[in-house]
C-alpha cells in the first residue's frame, strides 16, 4: 500500500491537470448540495477499458454520503417501468458502467432530463402506486468510451460535463 493521501490521489485522477482537479472537487462539493439543481450531469471518461480509478472515484462519493443516500442507475433506467423508492431521498446517482450504445437512448431519456434539472418525474415502485418525485442531488457515470466526435454533440448535447480520469 503507498502513502498517498486524497489530495494527491485527486491529482493523480487529474493527471495533474488544474482544471480538471478542479472539477473533481466540485463534483465531491455538490453532493452536500442534494436540493441545488446543477442542470448537468458528470461523465467520468476514462480510455482505459476497466476504469479502475473512475470506479474508485464513484466509491469515494459512495462512502461520503453513505449507501442510503446512493442510487445506482445508469441514464436509461430512468425511462424503466420501475425506479427504486428511495429515489427521491438520494443525494447522488451513480453508474459505474455506461456502454456507447446507452448514448443513443439519450434524445428519447426525458425522465433522466428532467431528473437533473430537478424537475418533477413520475416514477412507478414495485408493489406500489407511482408517485410524482422531485429530482435532486448529482448523477455521475463512468464510460470508457464516447460517442464518434461528429455525435458527440447531438448525443451529449449541454446536459453533461466530460471529465477525464487519468488511469495508471
Amino acid at each position: 500500500m503507498t502513502d498517498q493521501n486524497i489530495d494527491s490521489w485527486i491529482r493523480e485522477l487529474a493527471n495533474d491537470d488544474p482544471q480538471v482537479e478542479r472539477l473533481l472537487w466540485q463534483v465531491i462539493a455538490a453532493l452536500f448540495r442534494p436540493n441545488h439543481a446543477f442542470g448537468k450531469a458528470i461523465l467520468l471518461y476514462s480510455d482505459s477499458p476497466t476504469g479502475k480509478n473512475a470506479s474508485l472515484f464513484l466509491e469515494l462519493l459512495k462512502n461520503l454520503v453513505g449507501v442510503e443516500q446512493t442510487a445506482t442507475l445508469s441514464f436509461a433506467d430512468f425511462e424503466g417501468r420501475h425506479l427504486p423508492e428511495n429515489l427521491d431521498r438520494v443525494s447522488v446517482v451513480l453508474s459505474d458502467e455506461i456502454y456507447l450504445n446507452d448514448f443513443y437512448h439519450l434524445p428519447k431519456a426525458e425522465k433522466f432530463k428532467k431528473w437533473v434539472a430537478h424537475k418533477k418525474i413520475q416514477i412507478k415502485v414495485k408493489h406500489g402506486p407511482a408517485k410524482e418525485v422531485q429530482g435532486r442531488g448529482i448523477c455521475v457515470f463512468c464510460t470508457h468510451e464516447l460517442p464518434p466526435a461528429h455525435k458527440r454533440s447531438q448525443l451529449l448535447g449541454d446536459l453533461f460535463i466530460v471529465v477525464p480520469i487519468h488511469e495508471r
